[in-house]
């Protein structure tokens, strides 16, 4: 074959034994300004045929060569050459006016991106080779993912946590229209991911949908919360010289699946930080009366007891509780010094008992009057005290009092 004063030979020479042997002649791509080629045969001892001219045509690509899968941001597929050996390198899709375009790769791969289209919606990929023939194939929008809720366990101040997410998938977030994702969803974690974003205020709006990468399958409708605002309270006595508390999650809605899990607790007074003793309490362990005794009957299963000193200060004196959890979350409440009665809590005494007990707070000195006699000791640092009595008899008044000014 000459083109352009250039011969080019076949790769493969006819044979008797295989005369239905394709022979095909490989060439750079011909340029639009020639029309003809002129081809002819030629044998190993030196016999030759007539040329003749050839008219250039468009190069014989089909769009039967094709496989597709059209998401709803990217088309993958393959597209394989004919018998000729010829292929597109170019993939192309026209949407809403704009073109967008890949290469096709030496395997026949693609993958072209797009904004969002919706589910069924088809449009027009055109396939191009290196001297501009083309052919046309229509794709159609499937996702898999339409319907897909996402499952939220809790919208938190620097995390969402999402569960039963499909496998291969990922949860993505939108906050002020930067997105955050999550990781896959395995079966290594059983479809429980958790997306990580900046520290947020509590309030603040979000968007979740669900979303496979690799396809880009996603929600159609994603999921419109708030991030939760946990509601801390507390329960406290607060003197000139120490405060005694307990402080619990006020979880009246269980929609909000919120954790109760305070880390620390301290005091601020003129900018100094006082840290807190900080026990947690099982709540379960107790009956409704006794929470509602408590002022617990609001709380969620567990609360946590805190105790604090710090230098005496003045009656009316302000000072801070300030309370943290480990999701980020802190409470914090002002709270005026006041010289408070300590409360005295007696155990039961029968005319038998050589032992009066009870508790208070601790470390206060404790004064016990008990038939004609006065008894004196100190509550211990959990506010525990017992003295040895006398026995007496029935209907005998006993008489307590705490650091020794305050008769209760």
């Amino acid at each position: 074959m000459e083109i352009n004063g250039t011969v080019y030979y076949s790769e493969y020479g006819a044979r008797e034994t295989d005369m239905r042997r394709k022979m095909v002649v490989t060439y750079p791509p011909i340029p639009r300004e020639i029309n003809e080629v002129s081809v002819w045969m030629e044998s190993t001892v030196g016999s030759r045929s007539e040329k003749e001219s050839f008219k250039v045509k468009d190069c014989e690509l089909s769009q039967h060569n094709v496989t597709s899968y059209a998401y709803p941001k990217k088309v993958i597929g393959n597209v394989s050459a004919n018998d000729c050996g010829q292929k597109p390198t170019l993939v192309s899709a026209t949407i809403e006016g704009k073109e967008y375009s890949t290469e096709i790769s030496e395997d026949g791969s693609f993958s072209l991106s797009y904004p969002l289209r919706k589910e069924d919606d088809s449009f027009q990929l055109v396939f191009r080779d290196v001297h501009g023939c083309h052919f046309e194939y229509t794709a159609y929008v499937s996702n898999n993912h339409k319907y897909s809720s996402v499952n939220i366990l809790r919208a938190l101040l620097q995390r969402l946590e999402a569960y039963r997410v499909p496998m291969g998938a990922r949860v993505y977030v939108s906050i002020d229209g930067k997105e955050y994702a999550s990781e896959v969803s395995t079966k290594e974690n059983d479809g429980r991911v958790t997306v990580s974003y900046p520290r947020q205020k509590p309030g603040t709006a979000l968007t979740a949908w669900i979303q496979d990468d690799r396809t880009s399958e996603m929600t159609e409708k994603p999921a419109v919360l708030k991030i939760a605002d946990k509601q801390y309270d507390c329960q406290y006595l607060a003197e000139t010289d120490r405060i005694n508390g307990t402080v619990y999650l006020d979880d009246r809605d269980e929609n909000l699946r919120l954790d109760s899990n305070v880390t620390s607790a301290s005091v601020v007074i003129d900018g100094k930080i006082y840290p807190c003793e900080l026990s947690k309490m099982d709540l379960s362990a107790y009956s409704y009366d006794d929470l509602e005794k408590k002022g617990l009957e609001d709380a969620d299963k567990s609360a946590f007891q805190f105790s604090c000193r710090y230098p005496k200060q003045k009656v009316g004196k302000k000072i801070q509780l300030r309370i943290e959890d480990a999701d980020g979350y802190v409470f914090s409440r002002n709270i005026k010094l006041e010289n408070l009665d300590p409360y005295i809590d007696l155990d039961t005494v029968y005319s038998s008992d050589r032992k009066i007990s009870g508790k208070t707070w601790s470390d206060c000195a404790v004064t016990i009057r008990y038939g004609k006699k006065t008894y004196r000791t100190k509550a211990n640092k959990s506010g525990r005290f017992s003295v040895k009595v006398k026995s007496q008899r029935a209907g005998t008044k006993i008489k307590v009092s705490a650091n020794e000014n305050h008769l209760l």
